[in-house]
Formats: C-alpha cells, sequence, structure tokens
C-alpha cells in the first residue's frame, strides 16, 4: 500500500533497498490485459482518440 503523501490506496507495495525506494505495482499485467481486453472488443486507438476528441465538445 503506497503511503498518505503519495495518495494512499491499495495501488502497489512500497519497498526500501539499499536505501532505494522501490514501488511494485500489486497488478503488474493488468494494463496487458486491458490491452487484450480491448483488441478483442474491436476498440481501436482511433476508437480513443474520436472519444477524447468528443468529450472536449463544448
Amino acid at each position: 500500500m503506497f503511503p498518505d503523501e503519495a495518495g494512499g490506496g491499495d495501488y502497489g507495495e512500497v519497498a526500501t533497498d539499499n536505501g532505494r525506494i522501490v514501488l511494485t505495482p500489486v497488478h503488474p499485467g493488468a494494463a496487458s490485459h486491458v490491452r487484450s481486453r480491448l483488441q478483442e472488443l474491436g476498440i481501436t486507438e482511433a476508437d480513443g482518440a474520436d472519444a477524447v476528441t468528443w468529450s472536449r465538445q463544448e
């Protein structure tokens, strides 16, 4: 768990190694899983860009 100063939450593990702070994500393969799921759904990078453009409309 990250300390409160870093936003808290169960996003990763914090350790020290020879005076260095080492942050390790709880779910290191999560991004890969999301990319695979987006591909399964047929959602492309262009779809994402279109969504951003749509959301920024006034």
